[in-house]
């Protein structure tokens, strides 16, 4: 049986939530998601999250990442307009629950698609329950060993 297969054994039940089992922070636990392949590339990008211990040093790649205004050395008019079209959301699909990332993010997801389908990838604003104040510490905590435990880092620019 290989990680995969075990950590599909060990997926917490997320009930209405994704966050719904809190990470083990004495037990260094991260989130990891699994990007399901599909031959539709314009079909929403699906993925499976589960639990891991960083002790065990499950094989993963954490993403990198721009989350901000690339944008922001246009001129103001420019500058609003690219801005709204930077800030708007789209949904993926996590666990069967739809989850909003920013547009340089979802064009990431769709790229990886191709080329990480079924591999363990950890991304931050995914990975790490923004709205749990206590979790994000714990995990910002852990933030550089999560990089550096990590087989590869690819850094995502935009398209």
């Amino acid at each position: 049986m290989d990680w995969l297969e075990q950590k599909r054994l060990t997926l917490y039940d997320y009930n209405d939530t994704l966050f719904s089992r809190r990470l083990g922070f004495e037990r260094r636990e991260i989130r990891l998601l699994y990007i399901m392949p599909n031959a539709n590339a314009l079909s929403t990008v699906e993925m499976v999250m589960a639990h891991c211990n960083l002790d065990e040093h499950p094989p993963y790649e954490a993403l990198s990442y721009t989350g901000g205004d690339p944008g922001s050395n246009l001129s103001s008019t420019s500058q609003k307009d690219f801005k709204d079209t930077w800030e708007e959301t789209f949904t993926v699909i996590v666990n069967d629950i739809e989850f909003k990332v920013k547009r340089n993010l979802k064009e990431a997801l769709y790229r990886f698609r191709k080329t990480h389908a079924g591999k363990a990838i950890w991304i931050d604003s995914i990975c790490i329950n923004e709205a749990d104040p206590v979790e994000r510490t714990e995990q910002v905590r852990l933030m550089c060993e999560v990089y550096g435990e990590a087989e590869d880092v690819p850094i995502w620019l935009g398209e």
